[in-house]
């Protein structure tokens, strides 16, 4: 963890499903010149999440450009559809390229619901499936690791998304899918028994 000293609070801009806040401070990393800082902080500012950090010019440019335009909302999303209405509009139009990139793009700080739609999507094959299962730290559960079982929300996500993929809820297709464990981690988890699902490529 890098050396930081917080000069300023500035606001929270939201909480996440962990618990955890989102904020926008001023900080010092590693003693360097102070920056403004978006990331999440746990309840005393002693773990934090990733984030984007902005020189104080750049926030001066940024501030400008945030005066000068508009919050613009792709129709039909300006407040006429739920949840519900909304996902199911979005998937309408979703290829698994979207998918992919929507996942790539994702910041897991913010919580499981959109790894839950990505899932739920007709689209989603085993690889994604697989996929999402690694980024959402599921090596801790083949592990049976109790370091992440504080986190909010997360038990009940991996433990269903594990079992769905035992279940072939997902359909195998073309897709390759690398297997992210290495050799010694697969050795170890087939010793376990763990299902060869999870330790073999696509």
């Amino acid at each position: 963890m890098k050396k930081y000293k917080i000069y300023k609070h500035i606001g929270n801009l939201s909480q996440v499903n962990n618990g955890w806040i989102k904020e926008l401070n001023l900080i010092s990393w590693d003693d360097r010149e102070p920056v403004y800082d978006i990331r999440t902080w746990n309840d005393g500012h002693t773990e934090y999440g990733k984030g984007v950090t902005i020189t104080a010019g750049q926030m001066t440019i940024l501030k400008t450009l945030l005066n000068e335009m508009e919050v613009f909302y792709p129709p039909p999303f300006i407040g006429t559809l739920d949840r519900e209405e909304t996902w199911k509009v979005i998937r309408s139009k979703m290829l698994y390229s979207d998918l992919k990139s929507m996942l790539r793009e994702y910041n897991w700080d913010d919580g499981f619901e959109v790894p839950k739609e990505i899932l739920s999507d007709s689209n989603c094959d085993l690889a994604l499936a697989l996929e999402i299962f690694y980024l959402a730290d599921g090596y801790s559960y083949l592990e049976k690791s109790d370091k992440t079982a504080v986190l909010q929300n997360w038990n009940p996500f991996i433990t269903t998304l594990y079992r769905d993929i035992l279940n072939h809820k997902f359909r195998k297709t073309d897709t390759p899918f690398t297997n992210p464990l290495n050799e010694v981690q697969k050795y170890r988890f087939r010793k376990k028994q763990v299902p060869e699902i999870f330790l073999t490529d696509l």
